[in-house]
C-alpha cells in the first residue's frame, strides 16, 4: 500500500491544503475503513448468502484483478487532477457503493460492490501516498515512510478487529460504518484551510547504513523483495477468503474468528515499527530468507491446524515474516537507482497480482478438487513463488557481493 507520488503538477493542482498529520489521519482513517470491510465481506457473504471457499476466492480475485488496473490508472491521474481532487472523488465513489451495496439481495452483488470499491482504493492510495511524501515538512522520506507503513497497518489492524464487534450487532454494519467513515475524510478534506502550499520534492535518498553494497547486489535484492511481496499478498488474501471456514472448523463463531486473524494483521503493523527502527535487516540474506520460507510454512499450520493456541502462534510469527517481506520491497524499492516512481509503480502492481492470483489459484483447486484441493493449491504456489525467490536471492554467494549472509 505504498508507491511514489511525482513532485507535483506545473500548473498548481496538486496543493497541499492540509497539514502533513492530517494527511496522516486522513491515511490512517481511510484504512481502518477499508479494512474493516474488504476483510469481513467474506464472513458476510457466507452468512447471507452461503458463499462456498471458492465463491470467497473468486470475490478476491475479483478485488486483486480490479486493483492491478485501478492503482496503474490512479498513479497517473493524480498527477493530472491533483492529489486532494482525486481523494475526494474517490471518497464519494466508496461513500455511495457502500451506502446501498448491503441491500441488493442478489450473489452477484458482493462482487459488483467489491469491484467498484477497490476503484476507488485502488485510485485513492497512489494520491494519498504521493501527498504524504511530498507534503511541506520536517520528516525526511525514511520518516515518512516508517511513519506511514505503521499507520495505515495499524489503523487497519483495529479497523478489521472493530468488524467482529459489529459483525455481532448486525452484519450490514460492515457496510455503514466504512461508509460513514469516508464521509468523516471528505469533510475532513473540503473544510476551510488556512491557505495551500504547493506540493514539493521530498528527498527520496534513503540512509546508509553501514553495508557497502554493489549496485547488482541491492537490484537482486529489491527483485527478490517484489517476488516475495507478490506471494505475500497470495498469503494474505487467499487466507482471509478461506477464513470464515477455518474459523468454523476451529469451533468459532464469526467475530471470534475476525478476532483470531486479526493476529496477523497486528503483528506485520507492530513489525513494521520495529523494522522502521531497527535497520540491522538491510540487505541481510538470512533474515530476507528466513521470512520467505516462514510465511508459506505458517500458512499451512493455519489452514490444517485444528488446535486454536497453535493458529495463534502460526498467525503471530507470519506477521512477523510478511512485515519483513513487505517492507523489504518497499525499501529496496525506494533504495535502488533513480527511477523511484517505475519502482514504486511495480511495487504497487504486484500486490495486485498477488491479490488476483492466489484466490484465482484456490478457486481453481477447489472446483477441482474441493476445499482440501483449494488449499493445498495455494500452499504450492506460495512454496513456488517463496522458493524462486530463494533462489534468486542466493545466485550469487554473499561474501563474493560483498553483503552479510546473516
Amino acid at each position: 500500500m505504498m508507491s511514489t507520488g511525482s513532485s507535483g503538477s506545473s500548473d498548481g493542482r496538486n496543493t497541499c491544503r492540509l497539514r502533513l498529520a492530517e494527511y496522516y489521519c486522513i491515511e490512517g482513517l481511510n484504512s481502518f475503513a477499508c479494512t474493516l470491510f474488504i476483510n469481513s465481506i467474506y464472513f458476510w457473504t457466507r452468512a447471507r448468502f452461503g458463499f462456498s471457499d471458492t465463491m470467497n476466492l473468486l470475490l478476491g480475485a475479483t478485488q486483486g484483478g480490479v486493483y492491478v488496473l485501478a492503482a496503474r490508472w490512479g498513479g497517473k491521474a493524480s498527477d493530472r487532477l491533483g492529489y486532494d481532487r482525486q481523494m475526494l472523488a474517490t471518497l464519494a465513489l466508496m461513500a455511495a457503493v457502500l451506502s446501498i451495496g448491503w441491500w441488493p439481495p442478489l450473489t452477484m452483488a458482493p462482487y459488483i460492490v467489491l469491484a467498484l470499491l477497490t476503484i476507488g482504493m485502488g485510485a485513492f492510495w497512489p494520491a494519498n501516498e504521493a501527498v504524504v511524501m511530498h507534503s511541506p515538512g520536517a520528516l525526511s522520506m525514511p520518516q515518512r515512510l516508517g511513519a506511514y507503513n505503521v499507520v495505515w497497518s495499524l489503523m487497519g489492524a483495529l479497523g478489521f478487529f472493530a468488524s467482529g464487534a459489529l459483525f455481532d450487532v448486525h452484519a450490514n454494519l460492515i457496510f455503514l460504518v466504512p461508509a460513514a467513515l469516508f464521509v468523516v475524510e471528505i469533510v475532513w478534506l473540503l473544510r476551510p484551510s488556512r491557505g495551500t502550499t504547493r506540493a514539493g520534492v521530498t528527498a527520496m535518498a534513503l540512509p546508509h547504513t553501514g553495508v557497502r553494497v554493489p549496485a547488482a547486489v541491492k537490484q537482486r535484492f529489491m527483485q527478490t523483495a517484489w517476488i516475495g511481496n507478490c506471494a505475500g499478498y497470495v498469503i494474505i488474501t487467499s487466507m482471509s477468503a478461506l477464513m470464515p471456514h477455518i474459523g468454523e472448523q476451529l469451533g468459532l463463531r464469526p467475530s471470534h474468528a475476525i478476532w483470531l486473524s486479526c493476529t496477523m494483521m497486528f503483528a506485520r503493523g507492530a513489525s513494521f515499527a520495529f523494522y522502521w527502527w531497527w535497520e540491522g535487516w538491510h540487505y541481510r540474506q538470512g533474515w530476507f530468507a528466513a521470512a520467505l520460507a516462514g510465511a508459506p510454512a505458517c500458512l499451512a499450520v493455519v489452514f490444517f491446524s485444528r488446535h486454536i493456541p497453535v493458529v495463534f502462534a502460526a498467525l503471530m510469527l507470519m506477521g512477523l515474516a510478511l512485515g519483513l517481506i513487505y517492507y523489504s520491497s518497499l525499501y529496496y524499492s525506494m533504495d535502488v537507482g533513480e527511477s523511484k516512481g517505475e519502482h514504486g509503480g511495480l511495487h504497487e502492481s504486484l500486490i495486485g497480482m498477488g491479490v488476483l492470483v492466489g484466490p484465482l489459484t484456490g478457486a481453481a483447486g477447489g472446483w477441482l478438487f474441493g476445499t482440501v484441493g483449494a488449499r493445498c493449491t495455494i500452499l504450492a504456489l506460495t512454496a513456488v513463488a517463496a522458493s524462486t525467490a530463494i533462489g534468486w536471492l542466493a545466485r550469487r554467494r554473499p561474501g563474493s557481493a560483498g553483503v552479510p549472509a546473516g
